[in-house]
């Protein structure tokens, strides 16, 4: 195992945390763009993190640290991408509920229409 793979797994869940303390800011915004873009952001960052940490695990297997020595250090770090999990997961919410706001807007708007052209013509047809 080398102390780089660890120092730059460390880097990467300090940037993960650096992400994560953005996410508030970032759904209280609802825009979609920032949103999508926050998410492979924090996507992207967990995918290194798990690589790395599958990377160091194989090596402490390869010194002979032992399978709980090794689940416990696992551990901790899923502790932390469970918590990228959570904010993933509440950006893509409300990523849904953006889409769904639209989608009703666009309703109301298409319902609108759909009366002012009934109320139209039955105007015109009483003419």
């Amino acid at each position: 195992m080398t102390e780089k793979q660890i120092a730059e797994l460390d880097t990467k869940v300090k940037m993960l945390y650096f992400k994560l303390n953005q996410t508030d800011e970032i759904v209280e915004k609802r825009e979609r763009q920032s949103l999508e873009r926050h998410q492979s952001s924090i996507t992207s960052i967990v995918s290194a993190v798990d690589t790395l940490k599958s990377t160091v695990e194989e090596k402490k297997f390869t010194k002979g640290e032992s399978k709980d020595a090794i689940k416990t250090w696992s551990g901790e770090i899923e502790k932390h991408l469970e918590k990228a999990d959570q904010a993933t997961n509440r950006v893509q919410s409300t990523i849904q509920a953006i889409d769904m706001e639209e989608q009703e807007k666009k309703a109301l708007e298409n319902h609108k229409l759909q009366m002012e052209f009934k109320r139209d013509f039955r105007a015109e047809s009483r003419v």
